[in-house]
């Protein structure tokens, strides 16, 4: 086997670096095609990415706050390696679970080069991601601009059941089935300037705007309420709805490397600027129990206007001081949020309706400091981050958070660093989200209501992990251990009125726990054959001191397994697949699962410069996205969602071009690019 098909992980103190070979470059059409051959990270034919099962992740470009967007426009080609950090240190933001850092490689073509896919698909399934960019560059700078558009059109159904037994003075069965078409469209476009002012310093201007639009055509309910197995209360509901999202972000990103290795200053300064639209419009046509005699018409519609703005300031500074590396940082940020909602309604021809706002100040400040270094035969790190935020809601309920959030690691290894073995230990922070804490109610239907809870606290969860990593002939192992411990978790919680509407806030439930055992591998079977392999059978425990706590789900043992094979063919052909699979898995009151998803395709490598590649998802005609299953005092509910894939397949042809010799692009290697041994994926 060729040394550039091999992979092997080199296992750094706080991440494992993967060298992108060329194989993976020619079978890959973009930089999320890339992903998908590394170990422990999933892309599914969404493009939803997940880190070890965990999708709260975060990418980098060369050490540079990214997004998933901005990593799928990466011309393969100029990608160097892979950095994966599934236990961040304290540099990065608390709330995350992982990182995916692309590094680049260190020179670039002068003149003008880009690339564009042209897909096709079925218009009535379609995940189609047409996508375009250019740039210009010289010794002196590179300026550049690309756009990629995401769209899905699936037909969908809801599936829900409600049962309140007699614990409650009016116990009835309520069932509602729904049936129509959704659609999603994410246009992403980027543009910016790099100017490279000398070999040590740089500076990047950057602008982002995003547009997300979905819709809902004619999605049609059915919805029955029984009590003692008798039908009460039938009516149809017509919902149409429509979300319109743009999203607006520019940055100025400033380096400069000193003339001691890994001494440099870092500082960005950015602003986003969100606003939000959407409208769901109802009408609910209610009949008598015969099915068949119209007794009234209810029409509503919710309305919410958003305006969010988050100004930001970032400076990291690093310097190396008797062979430790120091790292410091600070960050602070500005926040607030309008929310206008309004409820319009008409009940025979009365109209009706609620309105309200919800304004909403956040500030944070951070700093932290971390060590690096060696001691004998171990190498070792240590930091820690100190976070303080300030909340206002309505000028009127004001609160503050403090935490300090510590990070250990210590590694060792063996046989020419062929192996190692590492324990972490991190801190992390959840804080509630924003609409987490908005109280206002929006209704599903007439017995389901949900409303966020401005009294929530953040949660801080407490890491421990020991992992081992081999690398022995073509092959890559990494086994682990570990344990995750939350006392204050932020979870749903699902009560019943005394009118027997059903009521979802959000509530710090109690302790949460989870303990388990990991395997990430990489195989080369044969020649042509590699296959990567990530999973985990983890046990989970949940206890809480709230009111509306039942025994009977508050313990599983669960499992969560990802397959991706690729297998090299004649005339320039590459075979793939990928399968995922989660076992049902629990939360406070809710069991959550989902089916198996498997993808199967192949690419032709037509040139250096053009392939093509298809995919098709066998076996499965109707994909449960989510089953949550809840369960509380006197309470059932079942609510299952799937859309229609029977014979979805997507075509995309890729072409990159370039004009222009090879220049000398600017130093901006990151933390952990030295060393070698990292081997090639």
């Amino acid at each position: 086997v060729k040394t550039q098909e091999r992979l092997k992980g080199e296992q750094k103190i706080d991440r494992t670096v993967f060298t992108v070979s060329d194989d993976v470059r020619k079978t890959s059409a973009s930089g999320l095609d890339v992903l998908k051959n590394i170990p422990s990270v999933s892309v599914d034919f969404q493009d939803n990415v997940t880190l070890e099962g965990k999708s709260n992740i975060q990418f980098y470009v060369d050490g540079v706050l990214r997004n998933k967007e901005f990593v799928a426009q990466l011309n393969p080609q100029s990608i160097d390696k892979v950095e994966i950090l599934t236990n961040p240190g304290v540099k990065y933001d608390s709330d995350i679970s992982g990182v995916i850092n692309i590094v680049l490689k260190k020179e670039m073509h002068g003149g003008v080069s880009g690339a564009f896919t042209l897909p096709a698909g079925l218009p009535d399934k379609a995940v189609l991601n047409p996508s375009g960019n250019i740039e210009y560059g010289n010794g002196k700078f590179r300026i550049y601009a690309g756009d990629r558009m995401h769209f899905e059109r699936f037909m969908g159904s809801e599936f829900l059941t409600t049962r309140v037994d007699n614990t409650y003075d009016d116990p009835y069965f309520y069932q509602r089935t729904g049936k129509g078409i959704n659609s999603w469209r994410n246009n992403y476009l980027n543009y910016g300037v790099d100017f490279f002012l000398n070999d040590k310093t740089s500076l990047n201007l950057l602008g982002e705007w995003r547009k997300q639009k979905g819709v809902t055509d004619n999605f049609l309910y059915t919805n029955s309420t029984f009590v003692n197995d008798s039908l009460t209360e039938y009516f149809t509901s017509n919902k149409n709805s429509g979300s319109d999202y743009n999203n607006q972000y520019w940055s100025a990103f400033f380096k400069h490397q000193f003339e001691k290795e890994g001494n440099e200053i870092t500082a960005e300064m950015s602003y986003y600027r969100e606003s939000t639209y959407a409208k769901n419009d109802y009408e609910d046509v209610y009949d008598s129990t015969d099915k068949i005699t119209p007794l009234y018409t209810l029409t509503r519609s919710d309305i919410t206007d958003n305006l969010r703005q988050t100004w930001e300031f970032k400076s990291d500074y690093s310097f190396t001081l008797k062979n430790i590396k120091n790292e410091a940082g600070v960050r602070f940020s500005a926040s607030n949020m309008k929310n206008d909602f309004s409820n319009i309604y008409t009940i025979e021809e009365n109209p009706g309706a609620t309105t309200g706002r919800f304004d909403y100040t956040e500030n944070r400040n951070i700093g932290y400091y971390n060590l690096t270094g060696q001691l004998k035969k171990f190498n070792w790190q240590a930091g820690v981050r100190g976070e303080y935020a300030y909340i206002s809601i309505y000028d009127t309920t004001k609160v503050d958070f403090a935490n300090l959030l510590p990070q250990f690691s210590l590694s060792r290894n063996f046989e020419k660093k062929q192996s190692s073995v590492k324990f972490t230990f991190r801190k992390q922070l959840y804080r509630p989200y924003i609409n987490d804490l908005n109280p206002f109610e929006t209704w599903s239907d007439s017995l389901h209501v949900r409303y966020g809870n401005p009294n929530l606290r953040p949660s801080v969860e407490n890491k421990f992990e020991l992992s081992y990593s081999k690398n022995f002939k073509n092959n890559y192992i990494s086994p682990k251990i570990y344990l995750n411990y939350n006392k204050n978790s932020i979870q749903d919680l699902t009560t019943v009125s005394d009118e027997g509407v059903t009521q979802i806030t959000r509530a710090n439930i109690g302790r949460n726990l989870e303990y388990g055992v990991g395997l990430t591998a990489a195989v080369q079977l044969f020649k042509i054959w590699r296959v990567n392999l990530n999973g985990s059978v983890f046990e989970q425990q949940v206890k809480s001191t709230q009111d509306a706590s039942i025994k009977g789900i508050e313990q599983k043992t669960a499992y969560r397994i990802g397959v991706n094979n690729m297998v090299k063919l004649p005339k320039d052909f590459t075979f793939f697949s990928w399968v995922y699979y989660g076992s049902p898995t629990i939360n406070y009151q809710r069991i959550f699962s989902r089916d198996l998803l498997g993808i199967v395709g192949f690419e032709k490598q037509f040139s250096e410069k053009a392939k093509l590649q298809i995919f098709y998802v066998p076996f499965i005609s109707n994909f449960t996205y989510t089953k949550v299953l809840t369960h509380t005092a006197g309470y059932n509910e079942s609510w299952e969602g799937q859309v229609a894939v029977k014979n979805l397949f997507g075509v995309e042809f890729t072409y990159n071009f370039n004009h222009g010799a090879k220049i000398k692009k600017l130093d901006r290697k990151v933390e952990h690019d030295n060393g070698g041994g990292g081997g090639a994926l």
